[in-house]
């Protein structure tokens, strides 16, 4: 490494915390060089960053795959997606790579603002009811000897659902959404 020093996410955020006083109506932006290459790095700065009740951004290109980063996009408050071109053969001689994963990552982004939307244009609507995804039916799968496709997809945290809600919420739609964890812990017995 040339030029910088080499630092974890807990080093990082102990610096940031000590410019807290600078932006205190503001966040942190994740920035240069492709933040998504690095998505466990990304991931931790970012959730040390909201422990501390500071607003967090990715400013990206999108140009890692979807698997990679969707845990990331779920986690952060805010994505600033540097789209370089719609035509892919313009894109490539811009970048050395074509726009496919940047175009999936907004379309990644962009499916929950689109169904409230949709929705709130019916007035037959009284309520959306999200249903958080867990994984208490894998042992099913496993049991079947079937081979579980969403065992990689991690279970949403409280903030991505805060934030799902909200979408809904500014269309002006009511939400019901019962956190099954708090479900199984008010229905256990003994």
């Amino acid at each position: 490494m040339k030029g910088g020093t080499l630092q974890s996410a807990h080093e990082v955020v102990d610096d940031i915390l000590s410019y807290k006083n600078f932006i205190k109506d503001g966040g942190v932006t994740i920035s240069g060089g492709g933040p998504l290459r690095q998505p466990e790095f990304a991931m931790e700065l970012i959730n040390r960053l909201k422990e501390k009740e500071i607003h967090t951004a990715l400013d990206t290109a999108g140009s890692v795959p979807l698997e990679i980063s969707k845990p990331v996009l779920d986690a952060v408050d805010m994505v600033l997606l540097d789209i370089k071109s719609l035509d892919d053969k313009l894109c490539f001689s811009l970048t050395g790579m074509g726009n496919a994963n940047t175009l999936a990552t907004l379309s990644y982004l962009q499916k929950l603002e689109d169904l409230a939307s949709f929705l709130s244009s019916f007035s037959c609507i009284e309520q959306v009811e999200l249903l958080p995804y867990h994984r208490m039916g894998q042992y099913k799968w496993e049991q079947l000897h079937l081979t579980y496709s969403l065992a990689d997809v991690s279970e949403p945290t409280k903030e991505a659902l805060a934030m799902a809600r909200s979408i809904f919420e500014k269309q002006g739609l009511p939400v019901l959404m019962t956190n099954y964890k708090e479900e199984q812990s008010k229905t256990k017995v003994g």
